[in-house]
């Protein structure tokens, strides 16, 4: 399903959502178990985002930075009236889909301005440029599951990770669950208005770190091949207050 109005040829290039799955899992869970569409359509519905194209590929078995980069992207390009620029981009995924989306961000800072992982792991490795990450970087936000979930315990040290390297990002609150997409659905319905530049409430509950330090605020498929499309929406804007 194509942004709604999707115009090929807009002078405006549409806004572009990389969103990948979990480890054993495909791009096609996303439709059928994480009825992404539906909460997408929601969104749009309530003015939350804006037409834009969702980008959702085969992630296993792959190196996936090399992957996302050199095939994901251009086929994309190719086939869809969509930006090729970093604040225009998003990437996100679930569990092994996070490690990817991370994977990425490390050795391609500023490609993707907004980058999501649920069910996290992983760490800034010691080559990351992180001068560059968080300047190439509009929003980076980190979701969990409870103690259930058995990421749950490499999350925190994703998070203490970064904390130690100056990275700055958002952990966003405990979403109580399991390793499943009862976490994961809740994690994108708020990922999604969360990359918008309009102000957010200052009853926004998420922690935010800047340069290591935490403080509470106040307050984008491809049919080609393995890939596959799907998706309506891209966030309006966002100034800052506040299985697999």
């Amino acid at each position: 399903m194509d942004a709604p109005g999707y115009d090929a040829d807009r002078a405006e290039e549409y806004p572009v959502f990389y969103l990948q799955h979990g480890g054993g899992q495909t791009w096609t869970d996303w439709v059928e178990v994480g009825y992404v569409q539906r909460i997408l359509d929601n969104h749009y519905l309530r003015g939350n985002i804006v037409p834009m194209v969702v980008v959702m590929a085969n992630g296993n078995g792959v190196d996936f930075p090399t992957e996302v980069t050199t095939r994901i992207v251009p086929a994309a390009e190719e086939q869809f009236n969509i930006s090729s620029e970093g604040d225009q981009r998003a990437l996100a995924g679930l569990s092994m889909g996070s490690g990817h989306t991370l994977s990425t961000l490390w050795a391609h800072p500023g490609e993707f301005g907004y980058i999501g992982a649920m069910s996290a792991f992983g760490a800034p490795p010691a080559t990351a440029d992180v001068e560059a990450i968080n300047e190439g970087t509009k929003l980076l936000r980190v979701y969990s599951g409870d103690v259930q979930d058995f990421t749950y315990g490499a999350t925190l040290q994703l998070i203490a990770a970064m904390e130690s390297r100056g990275v700055n990002h958002e952990f966003a609150p405990i979403v109580p669950g399991p390793h499943s997409w009862d976490v994961w659905q809740k994690s994108l319905i708020d990922f999604l208005p969360g990359c918008s530049r309009r102000v957010r409430t200052r009853s926004d509950a998420s922690t935010r770190t800047r340069r290591g330090r935490r403080v509470h605020p106040a307050g984008r498929a491809v049919a080609h091949g393995e890939y596959s499309r799907t998706g309506t929406g891209w966030w309006p804007g966002r100034v800052e207050p506040g299985q697999g």
